[in-house]
């Protein structure tokens, strides 16, 4: 679909952008894509996350949302 909009092509082939990183919120990132904590907390929960520092790192891929978890269980 890429090659038949241009613009879908630039948007889908934009490098992931990392969220959390070791439990961490990366606010910057988090602004650029004008996500509130509260929304990515939100996020993590329907995926059956509880805690952001079970979360290893987080990214914002072509508009999903992609998790790696730590091994930690609290």
């Amino acid at each position: 679909m890429s090659y038949l909009i241009p613009a879908v092509g630039s948007l889908v082939s934009l490098p992931p952008l990392i969220l959390v990183e070791h439990g961490c919120l990366i606010n910057e990132n988090m602004e650029q894509e004008l996500l509130t904590g509260e929304e990515l907390m939100s996020q993590l929960r329907q995926q059956g996350v509880d805690y952001l520092e079970k979360v290893k790192r987080a990214y914002m891929e072509a508009l999903v949302l992609l998790l790696k978890l730590t091994g930690n269980w609290y």
